[in-house]
């Protein structure tokens, strides 16, 4: 009854966190508002492209097209040539070697460059998955990795509520991919926590494999999200109960070398999949090595002989970019 009990009210205050979360973290800043002027019509010229194929050139500049305008940025469709004073954004794909070099350039007017961003392709097929990112990046002044994908390395405590909560320590390891309204994870867990009396020792060991995915809040630098996911868990729960002996028992456990003590251990163990939930913070999401904080509440769909089960777990997640 307990853990059901819990569930409900971890259940109940992760709903008004995400509502709370989006009230507060959903709206963007004024001040990340690009400082472009919209009254007049930007341009969006079609660079140098040697060695890219007309139509793939043409498809990158439609894309950042309708990337600036969702960014609020009054653009018109891709042109060739321009007005010298013209305010442009410059779409250039460079070929070196088997990649491709996809930059984009912000030009008060033709040949005076404000700001750039560029990005590494390993073919001309990334364009789609990168061009958000890209224009999200020279638009708000953000730095950007080379790649979306993410590898992921986590620490965190997880309170396991069977008969009473115990604590303990964890890692993790996983990937994911960051598409900037929301990301798809998928990774690895093990954790293990002991209550460490001597008389009464409660060990309680989970494995975890999952895929879930993420919603942003908003598409910023640090953006709250909220998510959840499946996962394929194998838990064990071994209780052990010591038994003080007297008489000719304990004479008998301190003549072998005992301590005068019997202990008992039962071991419980199941495999199977659950559901699980997740809200946290991102920080850092266009460097190289973003952070998130996070809690997460699993609750499988199966039970050990003597109880249910529901993993709670509050983790720091630290990624790179390759």
């Amino acid at each position: 009854m307990k853990a059901h009990s819990t569930f409900r009210i971890l259940a109940l205050l992760i709903t008004l966190l995400i509502f709370s979360s989006h009230a507060v973290f959903g709206r963007v800043p004024r001040s990340t508002k690009p400082e472009v002027g919209t009254k007049q019509t930007a341009v969006l010229l079609i660079g140098d492209h040697e060695g890219i194929d007309e139509t793939d050139a043409q498809n990158a500049a439609l894309l950042v097209t309708e990337e600036l305008r969702a960014q609020g940025i009054t653009v018109n469709d891709p042109v060739h040539e321009t007005p010298a004073g013209a305010t442009v954004y410059r779409v250039v794909l460079r070929r070196s070697d088997k990649k491709i070099l996809f930059r984009l350039i912000h030009e008060d007017s033709i040949g005076t460059t404000l700001t750039q961003r560029e990005m590494l392709l390993a073919d001309i097929e990334k364009i789609a998955s990168v061009a958000p990112r890209l224009v999200y990046a020279l638009v708000h002044q953000k730095r950007i990795s080379s790649s979306p994908v993410l590898v992921n390395a986590c620490g965190f405590i997880t309170v396991v509520p069977p008969k009473e909560f115990l604590p303990g320590p964890g890692v993790g390891i996983g990937l994911s991919i960051d598409r900037l309204s929301y990301a798809v994870d998928v990774g690895f867990q093990i954790a293990r926590m002991e209550t460490g009396y001597y008389t009464e020792n409660d060990i309680f060991n989970f494995r975890s494999g999952m895929i879930s995915g993420r919603y942003f809040f908003n598409k910023l630098d640090m953006s709250p999200y909220v998510g959840g996911g499946i996962a394929a868990t194998f838990v064990k729960y071994t209780t052990t109960s010591g038994t003080r002996l007297s008489g000719f028992d304990e004479f008998a456990s301190k003549l072998g070398g005992g301590d005068g003590w019997r202990f008992d251990e039962n071991s419980e163990r199941s495999f199977g999949i659950g559901a699980y939930g997740i809200l946290g913070m991102e920080v850092g999401r266009y460097s190289q090595f973003p952070r998130r904080f996070e809690l997460r509440v699993d609750r499988p769909f199966f039970k050990l002989p003597n109880q249910s089960v529901m993993l709670i777990t509050l983790g720091i997640v630290g990624s790179f970019s390759f």
